[in-house]
């Protein structure tokens, strides 16, 4: 079941900043960070996000998602990641497709 509406980037996560502070694609250009070192904070985002919500997938879209083999060995969480489909455009087709219903 997908969860409208939630937006799991604004959750708090280290020092209370919203997490997409830390780890977010932002984050990892602001900070010079390599691949590596951004998996192992997406890995921290993923991990809060599973004792929130215990998805039984995480579906990853947007840039990330055409990347995933770069930092896919810093994942250490338990629940299955899957790319979405549409990729880089997972977002927008979802919002098209909740807009048409």
């Amino acid at each position: 079941m997908l969860i409208p509406n939630i937006e799991l980037g604004r959750m708090p996560g280290k020092d209370g900043e919203p997490i997409e502070f830390y780890a977010g694609d932002r984050a990892r250009k602001v900070d010079q960070l390599s691949w590596s070192e951004w998996g192992k904070r997406f890995n921290y985002f993923l991990q809060r996000a599973a004792r929130v919500c215990a998805p039984e997938t995480f579906i990853i879209g947007g840039g990330a998602s055409k990347k995933l083999d770069k930092f896919a060995g810093q994942l250490t969480v338990d629940t299955p990641i899957r790319v979405a489909q549409f990729g880089n455009n997972a977002g927008i087709v979802g919002a098209a497709i909740a807009a048409q219903e």
